[in-house]
């Protein structure tokens, strides 16, 4: 979507984890290769809300899942939260329609929410 070292270091903008969800469904070894499935369920102006699928060769089902929200911070002067570019959130809202209906992994009891305000 854009968010790389490129555009770290020319806006001096990055993303903070507001909050995390993992479920560690199966153990893996230090060995193991994982392939990590990305969906973006949600986003607004300045936030993320991202499930990550984790996979391992060793095992059909995840081996993890986990669930992020993520907020679009400048650096300086000091830490504010900002508003994503236009393309960035072009981007982000592609990405959000790709992945429309699909479900938070984990069980129910938690649940990250992007909430409209």
């Amino acid at each position: 979507v854009g968010l790389d070292s490129d555009y770290r270091r020319t806006t001096g903008c990055t993303l903070y984890t507001l909050e995390q969800h993992m479920h560690f469904l199966h153990e893996v070894k230090q060995s193991d290769q994982l392939d990590i499935l990305v969906r973006v369920l949600a986003a607004d102006r300045k936030r993320i809300h991202a499930a990550f699928d984790f996979y391992c060769g060793r095992y059909q089902d995840p081996v993890a899942l986990g669930e992020m929200m993520l907020l679009h911070v400048r650096q300086n002067p000091g830490p504010a939260s900002v508003a994503f570019p236009p393309p960035i959130m072009a981007a982000l809202e592609s990405l959000v329609a790709s992945a429309c209906g699909v479900q938070p992994p984990g069980p129910p009891s938690r649940r990250i929410e992007l909430r409209v305000r």
